[in-house]
């Protein structure tokens, strides 16, 4: 209950800006004791128990933001169009650290939301890490200027993710 409450809590505001050298300011709403694995550009607490925090994403990076001492987490990444192919009905594999993440047409197909008058999918994917755990990933893809916008959540289970889902479902990009 307590992972659940800390994951509600969760609220994400992309500020999209994209520079000439292909970099996104980020500014993500998240729980104080959330941990986000680059340095941020600016840091400010909100409440006793929240804290605003903005990140640079450059083209081709990944950022990712973990509840300590639990599974859940957010990727954020910035790529150039030309870089990834996207077709719905083929699978999609990329490398990043020691995890191979695939993406697999959902059974349903993709639900395409809108955002801001951006066109998000939302892919349903299992990701297998280095000690084998299997995770549930709800993955969004949209699109900033030139680039794609990738943002996924990864947890053990698809009732972990649910909340999580639901923050990035509010996301607002400028």
């Amino acid at each position: 209950m307590k992972l659940k409450q800390a994951v509600c809590g969760l609220s994400l505001i992309l500020a999209a800006q994209v520079f000439a050298a292909s970099q996104t300011t980020v500014q993500l709403e998240i729980p104080k004791d959330w941990k986000v694995d680059i340095p941020p550009v600016k840091e400010e607490l909100t409440s006793t128990n929240a804290k605003k925090v903005w990140v640079a994403l450059e083209e081709s990076t990944f950022v990712e933001i973990e509840q300590p001492n639990t599974d859940v987490m957010f990727v954020i990444g910035l790529l150039a169009k030309a870089n990834l192919p996207i077709k719905a009905k083929d699978p999609l594999s990329f490398q990043q650290e020691t995890i191979k993440i695939e993406h697999k047409t959902p059974l349903s197909g993709p639900t395409s939301i809108k955002l801001d008058n951006v066109p998000f999918s939302t892919f349903n994917v299992k990701v297998k890490g280095a000690k084998q755990k299997v995770f549930f990933e709800s993955h969004y893809i949209g699109f900033v200027g030139d680039h794609i916008l990738q943002i996924y959540t990864s947890c053990l289970s698809i009732q972990a993710c649910a909340p999580a889902n639901k923050a990035i479902a509010q996301l607002k990009i400028n």
